[in-house]
This record gives C-alpha cells, structure tokens and sequence, in this order.
C-alpha cells in the first residue's frame, strides 16, 4: 500500500495579460490613444508574441512597431524551483523617441507581472509625468530608454542694421508648454515664429517666416 501525502501545493503560473501601449508619440498629437494586445498565454514564446505585437495597426502602421523579442525561464532569487515564471525583453527596433513604459491588464493572470523601464533622469517623462518603472524584486537592469530629443535651449543672433545683437536665455523649449492641451506636443512653426520673435526682433512683426520637417527617429526638428 502506497500513501501519498501532500506537505505544501506547489504552485505554476498560470493565465492570460494583455500588454498596453500609446499611439502616436506625445511630441506629434495632444491625445496619443490607447492600444492592447489580445490576451496572451502566461508562457507566449516570442515568435507568437512578436506577431500579436506587430499585427496591431493604425492607419496602417504598427502601434508596437517592429520589435525583436527574446524569453527566458525566471526563478526568483528567494525560490528553490521554477513556477512557470519567464523574462521576456522587448526591444523595439523602429518606433521613435522614448516609448512610454508599457502598462499591463492582469485580470485573467495568476502570478505578479512586472515591465521595466528604465530611469534616465528628469526629462523621462510622459504627459507630464516620471515615466520609468522597475520589477519589485530581482530587477536585472538591462532596461534602456530610446533616443529622445528634450529640455531646452538658447540662440544667438549677430544683429543687423535694424536689430542689435542678443543671446537669449533657454526660451526654447523642446515642448510647447504652457496649460493647453497641446502642452507636450514639439513646438510647432509657428510657436518657433513667436518665440524669435519675442525674443530677438522685440516683437516686430513680419520679420521671419518659419517651416518646420520631421520627425527624426529621436525626435528631433528642422
């Protein structure tokens, strides 16, 4: 005769998540909109999680952008075995700027899932506000911010027979500013306009014409 008693349940990961993201980037629209993945398996390989990823379009074109996506098994520092826990890295290979730190819907998972994002000062910011995030344990540090053109800066003007010459103080800003709701779009031609005029023909008008090309892929403006 053979008895069997259980000490402790073990436990495994188990369920579905669906990843979130915003659309366009805050430099280019007052209002980026929200996207979702569908559900994904707790155990999604990166081939299938890849391709939930890209399919999601607006406009045609890819929310996510193109992304290369790798797994591996996760074992908690302070665990003896493997639950079913996994360590995906998203690195996304053609949105531009900073992509906000993705968020996540858990309502259909069973275990803790964490995104990382890394911290790379006070310009990281989304809508306003700090936007970095790590895992609550065992963080790897591996998470890196794209490429984003931010802050402020100062011009130089060498006069005329008109206006005399001036630098300026860092009047201009990366961001529109201000309190409307295009406060953290990239300032606009026009904004550009306003500013040098203000600040280096003493608001005389009709004195500079201003066009604006872009983005570059740090969101950068000509």
């Amino acid at each position: 005769q053979c008895e069997v008693n259980t000490v402790t349940e073990g436990s495994l990961v188990s369920g579905l998540f669906k990843l979130q993201t915003t659309w366009p980037h805050e430099y280019e629209v007052p209002n980026p909109g929200n996207y979702e993945t569908s559900d994904l398996r707790w155990n999604v390989a990166p081939s299938d999680l890849k391709l939930q990823i890209e399919s999601i379009l607006e406009h045609g074109e890819k929310v996510f952008g193109n992304v290369d996506i790798t797994r591996s098994p996760y074992i908690p520092a302070s665990h003896n075995r493997w639950s079913g826990g996994y360590t995906w890295t998203i690195t996304f290979v053609s949105r531009d700027g900073n992509i906000p730190a993705m968020t996540t819907d858990v309502a259909g998972f069973n275990g803790v899932l964490s995104v990382a994002d890394e911290d790379s000062g006070p310009y990281d910011t989304y809508q306003g506000n700090p936007n970095n995030s790590i895992f609550a344990v065992d963080d790897p540090g591996t998470a890196r911010d794209g490429n984003q053109v931010s802050g402020s800066f100062a011009l130089s003007w060498a006069g005329n027979d008109i206006f005399s010459s001036v630098t300026t103080s860092n009047v201009f800003s990366i961001q529109t500013g201000g309190l409307g709701t295009d406060q953290f779009t990239a300032l606009s031609a026009s904004g550009m306009k306003d500013k040098l005029t203000e600040h280096i023909f003493s608001n005389a008008p009709g004195q500079i014409t201003v066009s604006r090309t872009g983005p570059s892929q740090a969101m950068g403006y000509t």
